[in-house]
């Protein structure tokens, strides 16, 4: 099936539809549109990513700028983050390591 909402019937989606509701449709929604929406509402953003599966998260992260790819990972605990990096794909784990400095680099790999 696929979903056709704008950007913000997708925020409220994100924000409000249950659990399963996200898990069941989020392989239809496509990460940029979703990072799309968290531009839009940086008030909003952790509580979205919050509701998200890793392996989505990292799509998100391999979709943003290199200087967005860091703030979305650093919304999370050093544990989730490690999480969400093994789920990244290696030519996008190296494009955010390469955007870190030294401490941060660290810190995400640790």
């Amino acid at each position: 099936m696929k979903l056709y909402m704008n950007k913000e019937e997708l925020r409220r989606f994100l924000l409000h539809a249950p659990q399963d509701k996200i898990i069941k449709y989020i392989e239809d929604i496509h990460p940029v549109d979703i990072l799309d929406v968290l531009r839009d509402n940086k008030d909003d953003i952790t509580d979205i990513l919050y509701r998200l599966p890793e392996e989505f998260i990292a799509s998100i992260i391999d979709e943003a700028e290199n200087e967005e790819k860091y703030q979305i990972l650093s919304e999370f605990s050093e544990n989730k983050q490690k999480n969400i990096i093994e789920e990244m794909a290696s030519d996008e784990l190296t494009d955010l390591l390469g955007s870190l400095d030294e401490e941060q680099a660290n810190k995400s790999l640790a």
